[in-house]
């Protein structure tokens, strides 16, 4: 089952995989492997919000691994992976007009892709992190960043967020219930106040 996500926007792994370090060696070689990290925030077209946890609350903000969740043993690995979702990312189809290198990867299945050049050589690991933003694309009403960071990183980043959207909505039920206290409180001051004027007049009559 997922973990439980406090804003219906931030997604994570499952309990097992955030958790279980033993099953994730078992499973990629590695108990933090590297993972593809995909996430959307708004762009001030649809967003003025002014905090994180609002931010975090908007539709247009999410956060999500791409490719397997058990991730890759390799950075490079890693990488390579997500430059093809960087590809076929509809967010970056102009990416190649401004940033020719590294050159687009081809599937492990072909030689070479429509449009992209045959892979040459070792990966960048420093290239590791992509944003759509470097398009200056006014018409999105968010903008993707794609990343390869540890699973760990993941998870921390995941629960930060979370913890964000929590801390301001027990704040904004603190407000609300004394708000309504101080409404209780209004009301049955008026209530004693009249009772006290119905008391009044029956005692004069």
């Amino acid at each position: 089952m997922p973990l439980p996500i406090l804003s219906p926007y931030c997604t994570s792994l499952s309990d097992t995989m955030a958790t279980d370090d033993k099953k994730q060696g078992e499973t990629t070689g590695t108990a933090d492997p590297w993972v593809i990290v995909s996430a959307f925030s708004p762009t001030g077209k649809v967003y003025d919000g002014s905090s994180d946890a609002e931010l975090y609350q908007s539709p247009y903000s999410t956060i999500k691994i791409e490719g397997p969740e058990t991730g890759y043993t390799t950075k490079e690995e890693a990488i390579r992976n997500g430059i093809k979702v960087r590809d076929g990312s509809c967010y970056f189809d102009d990416w190649y007009d401004i940033h020719p290198y590294p050159k687009r990867q081809p599937d492990s299945d072909d030689e070479e892709e429509e449009g992209g050049a045959k892979d040459e050589g070792p990966i960048d690991l420093a290239n590791d992190d992509w944003d759509s933003c470097d398009l200056e694309n006014e018409d999105n009403d968010e903008e993707q960043n794609i990343y390869v960071q540890r699973l760990s990183a993941y998870n921390a980043e995941v629960a930060r967020r979370n913890i964000i959207v929590k801390e301001a909505l027990d704040e904004q039920k603190k407000k609300e219930q004394k708000k309504k206290n101080a409404r209780t409180k209004r009301m049955t001051k008026a209530k004693v106040v009249k009772k006290a004027k119905v008391v009044k007049n029956t005692q004069h009559n």
